[in-house]
């Protein structure tokens, strides 16, 4: 549903975030480059802030969806943001030593909530109803994001 260039601007920095985010989850098989891997990650989490600064420092009707009473669906938009923040914070390696007893338990953990982090964000793309029009389409995107995570 369009509502003019700052909200078509807005929301495609959005789905920049989240195809970074499921690129990030698709490209960590086997043979990672731990390197590429943090440098995107970092590239999608600037994305993502500049989605959620578009809209906070453009549009001032945009804080009521941060006050108690907002919809679900944009409190799993900053839920997501938040987990994709933790997310990279807990990969790190000084800190990472600290949390995670080995390199399985790491990548374990890391791997689930990367998937909660999309999850989250693919229920604010969906549920939000502002960006896909039809139900097929939110079926189809639902369906992608499931391919990605496994």
């Amino acid at each position: 549903m369009g509502a003019g260039w700052f909200w078509d601007a807005g929301n495609a920095i959005g789905f920049a975030a989240f195809a970074g985010l499921l690129y990030l989850t698709i490209t960590s098989g086997r043979r990672l480059d731990v390197r590429k891997h943090q440098v995107l990650g970092y590239g999608v989490l600037m994305v993502a802030a500049a989605h959620v600064f578009w809209f906070l420092l453009g549009d001032a009707a945009v804080v009521e969806f941060l006050k108690v009473g907002a919809p679900d669906y944009m409190w799993h938009g900053v839920v997501a943001f938040l987990l994709l923040g933790v997310l990279i914070i807990v990969a790190l390696v000084p800190d990472r030593f600290r949390i995670y007893r080995d390199y399985p338990a790491f990548k374990y953990w890391h791997s689930v909530l990367a998937i909660t982090t999309i999850g989250t964000a693919t229920y604010h793309v969906v549920v939000s109803n502002f960006y896909l029009g039809t139900w097929y389409q939110a079926l189809l995107f639902v369906l992608l994001e499931i391919g990605a995570a496994f």
